[in-house]
């Protein structure tokens, strides 16, 4: 639950310019846990596939330029040096994404029910 406190609340005690909101935390019960990890890998099954191949393609796409420090020199260099390899019969080509081992969320954030908190917005 989020408590948004009217901003005369801070500005006449304080001076202050911002309004400002209490953030109120529940930890997850051991439904709410099991109904998070079932949306959590529903979700990864569904979106996975679709955005590894989106991610390849932009990976492909950028990374000449991110090799190459969008340097249009160093671009030219590096064309030059796969020229002279290929000559050789050596292919130089980026490597494709890979993903890394997912991380451990036990006892992350997701144990908890967080209510959206939004401050710094401007008084008024």
């Amino acid at each position: 639950m989020t408590v948004s406190l009217h901003h005369w609340v801070w500005m006449q005690a304080a001076d202050a310019t911002v309004k400002a909101s209490l953030l109120f935390l529940a930890k997850f019960t051991v439904e709410d846990q099991a109904a998070w990890e079932d949306a959590w890998t529903a979700a990864h099954a569904k979106h996975d596939a679709s955005f590894n191949a989106e991610r390849g393609k932009v990976c492909a796409k950028l990374g000449p330029r991110i090799i190459s420090g969008d340097d249009a020199d160093a671009a030219r260099i590096l064309a030059e040096l796969g020229a002279h390899l290929a000559a050789l019969g050596i292919d130089r080509t980026m490597p494709v994404w890979q993903a890394g081992a997912a991380p451990d969320r036990s006892g992350s954030v997701s144990r908890y029910s967080v209510s959206v908190l939004i401050t710094g917005l401007p008084a008024g």
